[in-house]
Parts: C-alpha cells; structure tokens; sequence
C-alpha cells in the first residue's frame, strides 16, 4: 500500500547486508517522493535512518532523518514525528552528543504519552533508557526503563495470537534485559535484582499466555514501582 515499507530492506538489514538495505529503502524513498507521496516517503527515509544507525552510520542516518523531518512537518503526522525524533535521539547518542540526544528522547516520549500507541511509547521510553544508561545517569534511565516496562504489560493484553507474542518476544523483554544488565554490574543491588527478576517472569508469562493478558499483573508480581527503582 501506499504507507507500507518494503520488508526486503530489513530482511536485508537483519543479515548485515547494509548497503543493499539502505539502496533499496533510498530508493523506495526517492520513488514516493516523484509519485508526490510523502507519507511513504517519510516511511521509507525513516526505514532507511534506521538502516543507518544499525550500520553505524549516525551522521548519515541524521541526513536522512532531516529529509524525513521535511514530509513529516508538511502533513502534520504524529506517528512518524515520535520515530524521527526517537531516531535523531539514538543517532545523536550515537554520536555522544548527549544534550541532543536527550531533548530529542525526551521529546519522543512527551509526544508519545500523549499522541502514540502503547508500542511507540515503549520504544520512546527504551531508547531514552538506552541513551542515558549509555551517558552514565544510572537513576534517569531505570525510570526510563520502567516506563517502557509498564508500556509493555498493556502492549501484551492487546496481542491477540501466538504469533504476534512469539514475534515481539524479543521486543517487549528487552526494557527488562536492559535494567537487569545494568543491576549485575552493580554493587548491593540484590533487591533490584530481585524485583525486576520477577518483573521479566511476569511478562514472559504473559506473552506465554493466550488471550488478553491482565495489565496489573506484572505489578503483582513483586515490581517495584517507579519511586523505588534506584538502587538500595
């Protein structure tokens, strides 16, 4: 459809194929913009960004997004202002430019609490994570993460088969992998451990589970509410 990215690009991507990735998505981009579609080509340039930072290639990835930044601002889309600003962020972070870096996330996830889905939201708040886990503001990024988490829990009652909760296992576990990699390389972080060890447990069952999971149950699993995730 008009909208849809072409999947060879990020089948490509996943095999470390690159350069064929980001020709064929620039190139799909660069076909929309002729046909006068700039949705899709906004689609395409933020496919081909993401290609970018995946290969390491942050700058490059920052050219694309300004591209994209451009259909974007002259229809007014809201789904793809959230990824491009999530994108600038991760590519900016990338980069060590961490003032960039955090007022692009930060933006992300201020427009995705009001405007995204619950998956967008989830996304804005991992990457933030990432990218202050990556700065060294341990405290900022595990509320991050349990934002992210707490996205995920409603993200899960929504998927409505098997599939799609084997598809995004990966996905929904990884703001839990994230604070759990940063509580092993700390010191006295037993009880941190402990609750987000639980926490994860909860939403591997739940993606487990078939039917529509019960959004309060990673909380009652013993999580630790967005106050208490420092470290004791």
């Amino acid at each position: 459809g008009p909208t849809d990215v072409p999947m060879a690009p990020d089948l490509l991507g996943r095999l470390k194929r690159y350069d064929e990735a980001v020709r064929l998505a620039r190139a799909s981009a660069e076909t929309r913009e002729r046909g006068g579609n700039l949705q899709g080509a906004a689609l395409g340039r933020l496919q081909t960004a993401r290609l970018l930072i995946d290969d390491a290639q942050p700058t490059r990835a920052l050219a694309e997004l300004s591209l994209a930044d451009a259909h974007i601002a002259s229809l007014s889309l809201k789904a793809e202002r959230i990824e491009a600003l999530r994108l600038s962020g991760v590519a900016a972070a990338r980069l060590g430019e961490w003032a960039d870096a955090k007022r692009a996330l930060t933006q992300a996830t201020n427009l995705a609490a009001k405007n995204g889905d619950v998956r967008v939201t989830r996304e804005a708040h991992l990457s933030l994570g990432n990218a202050l886990a990556a700065y060294g503001d341990t405290a900022a990024a595990l509320q991050a993460y349990d934002r992210a988490a707490a996205a995920v829990s409603t993200a899960t009652a929504s998927l409505s088969d098997d599939f799609d909760r084997a598809r995004y296992r990966a996905e929904h576990l990884a703001p839990f992998d994230a604070v759990l990699s940063i509580a092993l390389a700390m010191t006295d972080s037993s009880t941190l451990v402990a609750r987000w060890s639980a926490r994860r447990k909860g939403a591997a069952l739940a993606l487990a589970t078939r039917g529509r999971a019960d959004p309060r149950d990673l909380d009652s699993r013993g999580c630790a509410r967005c106050s208490n995730l420092t470290a004791p």
